[in-house]
């Protein structure tokens, strides 16, 4: 009744539930997070501070609860087992079960056969976040996608405006034309794999497109401005070789400083240009 197991599955699903009703109660989830706080110290401390409270989560008072939800009709105190329940309903073929099971078990740790398993049985039944947490970890990019109902849903979502969904499913035409359709809807939105793909083309002449090299330059910028390492490291490489734009050793130095801290080597292949 009171072990760590049943704890961590009653936070999924309260997270889960949460997380679908778009919750913003700033009580509610600080009283959360003060619950979580024992497990995952760390963590809490971090969202203690994003929700603006001041101090240390550990020392704040521990929320009061109401014990008419811990009792049956007839009275009599009950702890529930939360996740029993959610495995019922998941193995009785509730999609929103299968689904929370699933994405409990990958927010809790790493991808596994079984939250794949559960994640598939939701998909299969329509669910669409399930097939989105499907495509983001088995068909992430352009190496492409060996198995036919994962590339299904990666169409199905690229057709609803997921604009990872159709990047991955640009890399799965054959013909040039449909690859950059979906390209194009990607960058659109603003995915910045895609436009650093894109840059890449427009930098290169490839792909049926004309060389532009400020097309490209533009578009690395882009993508840097979300963080997206790659395309740091190309900025960085533009800027030490002066193409399309003035050479600037002092602005290459920039755009890899955060790439070199993590040790990637095409930001030290940029530093090694310029020294």
């Amino acid at each position: 009744k009171f072990s760590y197991n049943t704890s961590i599955s009653a936070f999924m699903i309260a997270v889960n539930e949460l997380g679908q009703q778009k919750c913003r109660n700033k009580e509610l989830l600080t009283d959360l997070v003060i619950l979580i706080a024992p497990f995952a110290p760390h963590i809490a401390e971090e969202l203690w501070e994003a929700l603006g409270e001041q101090g240390s989560v550990c020392d704040a008072a521990w929320p009061k609860y109401d014990e008419q939800y811990l009792k049956e009709n007839e009275g009599r105190s009950v702890v529930l087992d939360p996740a029993k329940e959610l495995r019922q309903r998941a193995k009785a073929g509730d999609a929103e079960a299968q689904y929370s099971l699933g994405s409990g078990m990958v927010r809790a740790g790493a991808w596994s056969n079984k939250a794949e398993k559960w994640l598939r049985k939701a998909a299969r039944q329509g669910h669409l976040e399930a097939k989105r947490m499907l495509v983001r970890h088995l068909n992430p990019g352009k190496w492409g996608c060996y198995d036919k109902l994962v590339a299904r849903w990666t169409r199905d979502l690229a057709e609803l405006g997921d604009s990872q969904a159709q990047y991955s499913h640009a890399f799965a035409q054959r013909q040039q034309e449909h690859c950059l359709h979906w390209l194009r809807k990607s960058v659109d939105q603003g995915f910045a794999p895609a436009m650093v793909e894109m840059g890449y083309n427009y930098a290169n002449g490839r792909e049926g497109i004309a060389a532009d090299m400020g097309r490209a330059v533009e578009l690395f910028h882009r993508a840097a401005d979300q963080e997206n390492d790659e395309a740091r490291c190309l900025l960085g490489m533009i800027y030490a070789e002066g193409r399309g734009v003035e050479a600037d050793a002092a602005e290459a130095l920039r755009w890899i400083e955060k790439p070199l801290k993590k040790g990637l080597g095409q930001a030290w292949l940029t530093r090694g240009r310029i020294y």
